[in-house]
């Protein structure tokens, strides 16, 4: 969900705050913080449900120095991910164009 156009500051209150599965506050640097949640590291910490979620985060981090000396041929990565929805039925449409949006984004951190 992020770029250099996508925050992570869900709320909009200036601060990102991810809760890690052991009820931790961390900010996007890993630093101890507080505040009110943006990402829940599980799902089922969240207090109004499951069904509140209305986005889903997937970070990779990628050691490429690493794989290259293990490999020197390694030229390319492909990383893939695949999750299980269950989309809520409504009666009329979601946005301008009645579908679910589908954001999907990469960024390469040097």
């Amino acid at each position: 969900m992020r770029d250099d156009d996508c925050n992570d500051d869900v709320n909009g209150d200036g601060s990102v705050v991810i809760m890690l599965d052991d009820g931790t506050l961390v900010d996007e640097d890993g630093n101890t913080t507080t505040g009110v949640v943006d990402w829940y590291e599980d799902y089922n910490m969240i207090a109004s449900g499951v069904s509140s979620v209305t986005k889903i985060r997937f970070e990779s981090l990628y050691n490429q120095s690493k794989f290259i000396s293990l490999y020197p041929e390694h030229t390319r990565t492909i990383i893939g991910a695949l999750f299980d929805l269950e989309v809520k039925q409504v009666t009329s449409g979601y946005g301008s164009n009645n579908y679910l949006p589908n954001y999907s984004s990469s960024r390469r951190d040097t």
